[in-house]
């Protein structure tokens, strides 16, 4: 489904297995991956796997498994209800043995909401936290990139190395249509 490698700030590189399934995640163990994503709704860019499957997954692997914390699909700009949501699947998670969990939170101007990264960083501590493909889609990727370390994160999932230097065109289009959907709405 969605093999991706994790950049590490200390720039070691791990192999992740994306999964959404029990079966799919005893799979990717047994394949040798390293640590897993768990998600839900894949097709949907991925969302907060369900109770039951955060639970079966991490009693039945022994490899780290990091929870996907997205409430909905759709941008990364959330409501205080909506993160309120994030803050409570995190402590969710937590209780059911996730390793860590994978977030990530924009403003409306497409730099990374350092407010709620550092927010959830300390709700979810000692866990690491990932940022996630919000970052992809970040007005300013070194800028970015500065914002997430310095609120906390210790992983950062990308599509791959390159987006960091490419695809500034794609990302000003992105927040473009965003600000004429707010002033729209």
């Amino acid at each position: 489904r969605g093999w991706f490698l994790r950049l590490l700030t200390n720039m070691a590189t791990s192999l992740e297995v994306c999964v959404d399934s029990l079966a799919s995640a005893l799979n990717a163990e047994k394949g040798g991956c390293h640590r897993l994503e768990l998600c839900a709704a894949l097709s949907e860019g991925g969302l907060t796997p369900s109770y039951g499957l955060i639970k079966a997954v991490c009693s039945a692997t022994t490899i780290p498994v990091m929870v996907l914390i997205r409430p909905r699909n759709g941008d990364f700009l959330y409501s205080d209800a909506e993160f309120e949501i994030v803050c409570e699947d995190v402590r969710q998670a937590m209780a059911l043995g996730a390793a860590g969990v994978v977030v990530g939170f924009l403003n409306a101007n497409g730099t990374v909401d350092a407010r709620r990264t550092q927010a959830v960083v300390a709700l979810a501590s000692p866990m690491p936290v990932t940022f996630h493909r919000a970052f992809d889609v970040a007005a300013d990727p070194k800028e970015a990139l500065e914002t997430i370390i310095a609120a906390g994160c210790k992983c950062l999932l990308t599509r791959c190395p390159t987006q960091v230097v490419a695809t500034s065109r794609r990302r000003r289009q992105h927040h473009q249509r965003h600000r004429h959907q707010q002033q729209t709405t």
